[in-house]
């Protein structure tokens, strides 16, 4: 059995999510203390929402917290997050400096929503996040 053979086997009995809305052709910019920071090509599964988050060159996101949880995956770039309150152990698997962590392309994050964080970015970097349930502000533009 090849691996999408597998993955299909394990998959088959989910339940199906219905895409509520694609929004193509809207962006959302975050407030940013340096640089800039746009989420686009945002869609819409039900409770949930997914976004292509891109960070420019020196990108930094003040401290702020939310009621979602929110996860990232870097797929381009870098970016250190950090985070007050969180289990060490829960993220042990990446490099950090006291509640500064640090991820690079492939790694992977979960924020429990109500978590003061802050994000940079000195080289720029391309971020898939997925907010739960989806915010007033992402993707609706708030």
């Amino acid at each position: 059995m090849n691996s999408l053979e597998h993955l299909e086997k394990i998959t088959n009995n989910l339940p199906l999510l219905t895409i509520k809305e694609v929004f193509e052709d809207k962006s959302v910019s975050y407030d940013t203390v340096h640089g800039s920071s746009i989420a686009n090509k945002l869609l819409s599964i039900e409770s949930i929402a997914i976004a292509n988050v891109i960070f420019s060159v020196g990108t930094s996101i003040a401290k702020h917290t939310h009621e979602e949880d929110e996860w990232m995956l870097i797929h381009e770039g870098g970016i250190s997050i950090e985070i007050e309150g969180i289990d060490p152990s829960f993220i042990k698997r990446l490099k950090s400096d006291g509640d500064t962590y640090f991820l690079g392309i492939g790694d992977y994050i979960y924020i429990p929503g109500g978590l003061c964080h802050s994000v940079k970015s000195s080289g720029g970097a391309k971020i898939v996040a997925i907010t739960m349930p989806r915010s007033e502000v992402f993707p609706n533009g708030g």
